[in-house]
């Protein structure tokens, strides 16, 4: 009965040893899961930093892109504005053009009836001399 005790508690103490074996090996493991969850949970967090740090761009870039737009559009505004501005200063030209063009023509005009207002004189002169020429011409072949 000694020797079956013996044997038994042997056998427990062997049991307790492969226990205790397995539960270092599980330990282990525990420590190397454990271990390796910090790992991924780092690479998680850097992932994340990478995640915030692309929609950031992104954002920017969107941002860069809609001011670029709005740009363009104000300077094909200007553009515009510009061509508008060009051309209504050339209509201003042309009529500014065309009143001194006007204005010459009035006074070419008024100089003419001047000038037609001296050769009618100059003509009423010549014929009513040489009315008075004619007139004398035939009182002196009267005599």
């Amino acid at each position: 009965k000694g020797r079956v005790w013996k044997d038994e508690v042997e056998n427990l103490r062997q049991s307790q040893q492969v226990v205790k074996g397995e539960v270092d090996s599980l330990k282990q493991s525990l420590k190397e899961i454990e271990k390796k969850g910090q790992e991924l949970q780092k690479s998680a967090e850097a992932k994340d930093k990478q995640v915030e740090t692309l929609r950031a761009a992104i954002a920017n870039a969107e941002k860069s892109a809609q001011e670029w737009q709005t740009l363009a559009k104000k300077n094909e505004q200007e553009a515009k504005k510009e061509v508008v501005h060009k051309e209504v200063e050339e209509v201003k030209r042309q009529k500014e053009e065309v009143t001194r063009v006007r204005m010459e023509a009035k006074t070419i005009a008024k100089q003419a009836s001047v000038r037609e207002e001296e050769v009618k004189a100059k003509l009423e002169q010549t014929v009513s001399r040489a009315a008075v020429a004619e007139d004398r011409a035939e009182v002196a072949a009267k005599q």
